[in-house]
């Protein structure tokens, strides 16, 4: 969708609702295949599947100034003309997670998936304190794979791992994304002007947590200790035109 409306306000927008199936995700031979000879085995959610995805962007050239609608002429022009608000809306589901483990084969040097019970409740939603105190970002695997006595998931060691390559039921946080800008145009002749630029970055600081570890058998599985974006930045900027 691309609109321009009158009094200066422009808007584009798109929604993309799609579904990403594939038996890898690199170029050419995947090394983690199980069977290369037998790639339907692979057939999954692919990494960069994206259910919803959601951007809206517009500009809008405030209706204050010389040739605008309110205040076209004296000081109060001069302070308040020539200004545009823009900003850009991104809303996008997570991509799906694959979980490993640490056994290991001679003759395989593809990762080992983990061997699971069920391919729901991987996630702790919302990413209270879990299981071992910690903020974290999967359950405990106990809620979805075999554990012993001592609560610790069990592996095969005889066999590869049952999990798909990647979950579509469980997935890294949406992104939630808003940024802004406020510009200002300053005319000194016809031909040298200066532009000044206000902007935004995650303006409401939205947190995406990484999951951690995504190796079932790790004493930090699913332990939180980064995030996906960038915190809320600002920066401004001049520009000089001549």
């Amino acid at each position: 969708m691309d609109k321009r409306f009158g009094g200066g306000l422009t808007l584009s927008g798109s929604y993309v609702f799609s579904k990403l199936i594939s038996d890898t995700d690199s170029y050419g031979i995947d090394g983690n295949a199980r069977d290369h000879y037998r790639l339907y085995l692979e057939k999954s959610i692919g990494a960069i599947d994206v259910p919803h995805n959601f951007k809206l962007s517009y500009i809008y050239d405030l209706s204050f100034g010389k040739g605008k609608k309110y205040l076209g002429g004296g000081p109060a022009s001069v302070v308040l003309g020539g200004w545009r608000f823009a900003g850009i809306h991104r809303y996008a589901s997570g991509t799906p997670i694959a979980l490993g483990n640490s056994v290991s084969f001679p003759i395989f040097n593809g990762g080992n998936r983990a061997d699971v019970t069920t391919l729901e409740n991987w996630v702790n939603d919302p990413p209270n304190p879990g299981w071992r105190g910690d903020t974290r970002f999967f359950n405990s695997p106990c809620t979805f794979s075999v554990c012993n006595a001592a609560g610790q998931p069990v592996q095969p060691t005889d066999r590869l791992g049952g999990a798909p390559r990647f979950n579509g039921h469980a997935r890294n946080r949406a992104a939630l994304t808003e940024n802004y800008s406020l510009a200002k145009t300053f005319a000194f002749t016809e031909q040298v002007r200066m532009d000044f630029r206000w902007e935004m970055l995650n303006a409401f600081n939205r947190v995406r947590l990484a999951t951690g570890s995504t190796n079932i058998q790790d004493p930090n599985f699913g332990k939180v200790t980064s995030q996906l974006n960038d915190l809320r930045r600002m920066q401004f900027a001049l520009k000089l035109y001549f």
